[in-house]
């Protein structure tokens, strides 16, 4: 910035920020109202009541809850059972949203594994990743404010710093 107030990164970042907040408010309103089911049973023609009743209860009987999972499923008359996913759009933009947080996060110099994104980290890399946090995000503004502290109390007289305190010095 100019003078010598520093410029915020939430500040030069205000567009990203508003996207995430946007995005954030509107996949929760799309998670919430979503009707889209994950899978849909279609038939050859039209049923009629009672055996539209009928597939609905079979499926229901054979193949709802945990311990039915994975049975065998058998339809009649033509009958498909079909899976359902996201449209491409809605994919992409859940995509925008992680990518998003990322960016946000890096703004910061908190690296994707502190916010919970793993997708590139491994069992060998992620101490890795711990240590490069410390030595890169954390050290850099923590040595100037040990050092001004050090010399604080270097110039004090130790005799006046409580015990537990100048233990620490």
């Amino acid at each position: 910035g100019s003078g010598p107030e520093g410029l915020s990164p939430i500040g030069v970042a205000r567009q990203q920020v508003g996207i995430s907040v946007a995005a954030t408010s509107y996949i929760g309103g799309f998670f919430e109202r979503d009707a889209t089911p994950e899978t849909v049973l279609t038939t050859a023609g039209n049923l009629s009541d009672k055996q539209w009743e009928r597939l609905v209860q079979q499926m229901e009987d054979r193949h709802q809850g945990f311990e039915n999972s994975h049975q065998l499923a058998v339809f009649e008359g033509g009958a498909k059972l079909e899976r359902v996913s996201l449209s491409p759009a809605d994919a992409q933009f859940l995509a925008i949203y992680k990518l998003t947080e990322g960016k946000i996060a890096s703004m910061y110099g908190v690296p994707p594994h502190k916010i919970g994104d793993l997708e590139h980290a491994t069992f060998s890399n992620i101490e890795h990743l711990g240590i490069e946090f410390v030595q890169d995000a954390l050290l850099p503004p923590i040595t100037p404010v040990e050092k001004v502290t050090h010399r604080l109390f270097e110039e004090a007289d130790m005799a006046d710093v409580p015990a537990h305190l100048a233990r620490i010095f």
